[in-house]
Parts: C-alpha cells; structure tokens; sequence
C-alpha cells in the first residue's frame, strides 16, 4: 500500500471528520463547511494530522477570505464544493505552501486557471 501525502492525509481526515462526500455544497442545513474545516485546523494539536495545515489556514484567510486575489478567483474558489475545497487545502500543502508569501505565489500560480474556469461554468 502506498503512503499518503501530508497534503492527501490532511484532505481525507477533512473529509470523514466533516461527513464530506464528492456532491456535498459548501452548506449543510445552513452550517459552512469551509468554515468548519478552517476551525477544525485550527483546533488542531500538533499531534493531529491537521497539524501541516496551520500555514494554509492563514494563507486562505488572508488571501481568498480577505480579497487579496483577484475578483473572479476569489468568485470560483468561494463557489467550490466541500469536496473541491478540502482537495484545494491539501494541494496548498503538497504544494509547500508554509507561509502567507508562499501562498500568495501558490494563489498567483493559479489565478489564470481559476479565471478561466470562472467565465466557463454552467449558467444556473
């Protein structure tokens, strides 16, 4: 069997610890999941597997939750699944991103992309 990621550990224990399938939304019975695994990590002894996604908690927060990247990025990645957004965690941290410089390098690298899928999703 192969071994995880530190980034695919943090995803999967996101994932059964928040009941989070492939079709869950952001909201459960008015409940937010994105903010409920931001508290999870934050919660987090550095024993747990959560422990790695300290720095991409305050990447997210300060970058995405706190406007710095571009409109439309900051609208696709605000609209993602549950599913979408704990895979999006854990490839910060596969990624290296271990401070708020990193991820905003992480962010930029990605931002054309985000874009992009931006102006082409199903009309509601």
């Amino acid at each position: 069997m192969t071994s995880q990621t530190p980034g695919q550990a943090l995803t999967a224990a996101l994932r059964t610890r928040l009941h989070i399938g492939s079709r869950t939304r952001r909201y459960r019975r008015s409940h937010d999941l994105f903010a409920a695994a931001l508290a999870a990590i934050r919660r987090a002894d550095m024993e747990d597997v959560l422990a790695p996604g300290y720095p991409v908690l305050w990447s997210w927060e300060m970058h995405v939750e706190g406007g710095r990247v571009d409109i439309e990025q900051r609208a696709y990645l605000t609209t993602l699944t549950a599913w979408d957004f704990t895979a999006i965690l854990g490839d910060m941290i596969d990624a290296g991103v271990s401070s708020i410089g990193e991820g905003e390098r992480y962010f930029a690298d990605r931002a054309e992309a985000d874009r992009q899928a931006w102006r082409n999703r199903p009309a509601p």
